[in-house]
């Protein structure tokens, strides 16, 4: 089947070039950066531009330049020359401080500029020129902040967190994370904010994190530094079944999580493309074939031998769904939109594009008619990040859709989704009951430690029989090993355990002096044990460091009360409130008080 591919797409070739001169060109300015993750944009580019020229009468003929984040004084210049080569569009940059020279240039020449990354100054940007949606010139697919903020702030409402430690990696991470705690409820407690420096710092950041006790987390870091947090947290023992973690990256589900074996937290994240849909495979197997057979495939008005030469040199097989990062698959559904309205406005009418200058801040005559179309456009198929019905006054697009996925083993597997329209809520795809037969699968591979007091008749120490000594649970009895070992039977979690006592000997106590817990407590906040069984009383102290069960057995001195019987009233009983003495006076004063008025009378 792939034989037939290529050889239908190098029979093309042919008959491309012999019609080129009725072909009506269409230059698109594209700003890419330097990194490995572009050159695959170049693949996706390149099989749009193919598409493009063998199933209509145009031809698109990208400007490349590739961008260094710290290029900010040539990025005007370099704009400036790009818009003489008359552009329809820009795409990109993605650096913050590039892209806001570009965005002005864009907006004063009336040129429509595609943007594919978290941009949190846009609306900002919009305010200060004061036009707002009524001359719309920029066009950002990736989720606005507001939105991506709700739906964070909407997955720890969910999760029900009490309190939780946010680690952000730059002043971008803290600022998109402030603009998530902004959606949280004021009930909950106070979140700790610990920035995570560079990797040699990671180590004792997490130290300190670990000292604190708690156990949820958000990560705010970039996509590859992901693995690498985590891998040291390992190490500091904050990734067993106890920690949880929501990552905030969208291309989490991209890395090799094989990596990080043995791991047993809740991991959780989003993503806004699918790698497990039709349309992003099909775009990969597309894209690797313009991999293989760059010399024949792509078209001659473009030269691109020196980006696939870079493929051949990294030995790339193939590019797979899951290799797709967000940032591409945006770029490829960027000018897909932008071709398909381009082509819908010129059904109607034909654009005219012409070379712009700088210096006389001369209008495009095309721009915004596009403009004007791309904000009201309505795309429901042949994206990857999904459909696009519009864009609102600041050019963040309207609606998508984000995947809430969870690490299962070595892969992420979705679990919910989440969307402006319904913000409030998270739509799961996996039932209760899914989750409690997941549940009782990790139980049963599961063994337990479970911590008690040494005392009758709950925990008692047995004594040796002559010539045998006693390893394991088999050295202890009394209630506390009775109940579990009727909890663990195979007709209930049927799960494995082992009895330990407590190292201390005691029940658990708070010492305000040096902050620490001691006995059973303490064995259960350093998860030195799972679980506790012993006649332990619930304390106010105790039941704010660890979760109880509803107690199953009442001890001790408990105070009754007896509920009164009602009686029929007495003939007096009008009279109770008061005492006798109280009515006799009463009587009596009004007796003197009486006999005086009479006597004044007279």
């Amino acid at each position: 089947m792939t034989n037939l591919v290529v050889l239908v797409v190098l029979a093309s070739i042919g008959c491309v070039t012999a019609v080129k001169h009725e072909r009506k060109v269409i230059n698109i300015a594209v700003f890419l950066d330097s990194d490995e993750q572009n050159e695959i944009s170049i693949l996706a580019l390149s099989s749009i531009i193919r598409t493009v020229y063998s199933r209509t009468n145009y031809l698109l003929r990208p400007i490349i330049h590739r961008m260094h984040k710290y290029e900010v004084f040539k990025t005007g210049q370099i704009a400036c020359s790009l818009l003489q080569e008359g552009v329809a569009a820009i795409f990109g940059p993605e650096s913050q401080d590039i892209n806001e020279i570009v965005q002005s240039i864009s907006t004063s020449l009336q040129i429509p500029q595609f943007q594919t990354f978290w941009n949190s100054k846009l609306k900002a940007y919009h305010d200060h020129r004061g036009h707002g949606g009524n001359e719309l010139y920029t066009f950002n697919l990736y989720p606005s902040p507001t939105n991506l903020a709700k739906a964070l702030a909407t997955l720890v409402r969910e999760n029900d967190w009490k309190n939780y430690i946010v680690m952000y990696e730059n002043d971008e991470g803290l600022l998109r994370l402030q603009e998530a705690l902004k959606h949280r409820s004021t009930q909950e407690a106070a979140v700790v904010f610990k920035k995570l420096g560079d990797k040699e710092n990671y180590r004792s950041m997490l130290k300190e994190i670990k000292r604190t006790g708690m156990l949820h987390f958000i990560l705010d870091c970039e996509t590859e530094n992901i693995l690498d947090v985590l891998k040291e947290a390992k190490e500091q023992k904050l990734l067993t079944e106890f920690h949880s973690y929501i990552l905030t990256s969208l291309d989490a589900h991209t890395l090799n999580w094989a990596e990080l074996k043995g791991v047993s937290s809740n991991i959780t994240a989003f993503r806004l493309v699918d790698p497990s849909s039709n349309i992003v495979k099909e775009a990969a197997s597309v894209w690797t074939l313009v991999m293989k057979y760059s010399k024949d495939y792509l078209h001659p008005y473009w030269n691109v031998s020196d980006d696939i030469d870079f493929f051949n040199s990294k030995h790339f097989s193939e590019i797979t769904s899951f290799n797709i990062k967000t940032k591409t698959a945006l770029f490829y559904d960027a000018v897909n939109l932008f071709f398909s309205t381009l082509s819908d406005i010129e059904k109607k009418e034909a654009l005219t594009i012409k070379p712009l200058s700088c210096q006389n801040l001369q209008k495009s005559a095309h721009g915004a008619q596009l403009s004007k179309a791309l904000k009201k456009v309505h795309s429901e198929v042949g994206l990857l990040s999904g459909p696009i019905n519009g864009f609102d006054s600041y050019g963040y697009r309207k609606n998508f859709q984000l995947k809430i996925v969870e690490l299962d083993e070595k892969r992420f597997r979705t679990i919910g989704s989440w969307s402006p329209q319904f913000a409030d809520r998270i739509n799961l795809t996996v039932t209760v009951e899914d989750r409690d037969t997941e549940t009782k699968r990790k139980i049963q591979q599961m063994t337990f430690r479970v911590v008690s007091r040494l005392g009758a008749p709950y925990f008692i120490r047995k004594e040796d029989p002559p010539g045998i000594i006693l390893k394991g649970n088999d050295r202890y009895e009394g209630y506390s090993m009775d109940l579990m070992k009727e909890i663990c039977k195979p007709n209930n979690l049927n799960c494995s355990f082992t009895f330990e006592p407590v190292s201390d000997g005691m029940y658990g106590n708070y010492d305000p002096n040096t902050k620490k817990w001691n006995g059973l407590i303490k064995d259960l906040i350093e998860f030195r044990a799972d679980l506790a069984v012993c006649d332990l009383t619930i304390t106010y102290e105790r039941k704010t460091a660890v979760d109880f069960t509803v107690p199953f057995m009442t001890l001790g001195i408990s105070i009754l009360y007896a509920k009164a019987i009602k009686e029929p009233p007495e003939l007096l009983s009008f009279s109770h409130p008061l005492s006798l003495d109280v009515w006799l006076y009463m009587f009596t004063a009004y007796l003197i008080i009486s006999i005086t008025i009479f006597l004044v009378a007279r």
